[in-house]
């Protein structure tokens, strides 16, 4: 948390710069996968409201729960989440272009906040966590696509299950998956009540929009410590 002379000026800072970068995330989210860059036309399309609403809740949670130098990474790696989510939402795949840079920056994060300058072993103990994450994932969609003879978890979820590794450690893994998965249920189950519909077992769930949510908000809460 800043101190409350510069926590304001910071928090509105951050707020206005997330209105333009919310119009790039709408933007991008509606091009990718297909092209990474909007063409012609796409830049001047209407804001989209839940990017531009994201990108603000986004920059308003950062300013005020990070501590300053951590501020602009915490806004950084909130939108380009934010930008996986979206993308998974709208075509049930998590672009690699967005995900994969987070890797390195997960770890560079992890030892640049290394307590007392010892950063080797921070980042090897977060890297293994990466390794274990995407074999985790990896290795429950093998399975299940073996026994069910079909795909059921992406290896676009398996790799951000590596981002969070890189960012949470071994020991936060298990609460982003189980949040994660408590979230999608509820949320689920909420939607198919309200519409009143009946639940198959061939549903298909974008799984990395509450991955997503959940390996931020536990990020932030850790760097408070």
């Amino acid at each position: 948390m800043t101190d409350d002379a510069f926590s304001i000026p910071l928090i509105l800072l951050c707020v206005l710069a997330a209105l333009p970068v919310g119009r790039v995330i709408g933007a991008m989210a509606a091009a990718l996968p297909d092209r990474a860059w909007p063409l012609g036309e796409g830049w001047r399309a209407r804001p989209r409201p839940l990017a531009t609403l994201g990108a603000g809740a986004v920059a308003g949670m950062a300013a005020l729960s990070a501590p300053w130098p951590l501020t602009p990474v915490a806004c950084l790696f909130g939108w380009a989440l934010l930008l996986a989510a979206l993308v998974d939402a709208r075509c049930r795949l998590l672009p690699d272009v967005v995900t994969l840079p987070l890797l390195p920056l997960g770890l560079a994060v992890t030892g640049w906040t290394a307590p007392d300058g010892d950063w080797s072993g921070p980042v090897i103990a977060h890297a293994l966590a990466a390794l274990l994450g995407y074999a985790l994932f990896a290795g429950l969609a093998a399975a299940y696509r073996r026994l069910r003879g079909r795909d059921g978890l992406g290896l676009g979820d398996a790799k951000l299950l590596a981002v969070a590794g890189a960012w949470v450690g071994v020991e936060g893994l298990p609460s982003v998956v189980l949040l994660a998965a408590v979230s999608a249920l509820a949320v689920t189950l909420a939607r198919a009540a309200l519409r009143g519909d009946r639940l198959s077992g061939g549903a298909s769930i974008a799984f990395g929009p509450y991955l997503a949510v959940v390996l931020w908000l536990i990020w932030l809460v850790g760097s408070l410590r």
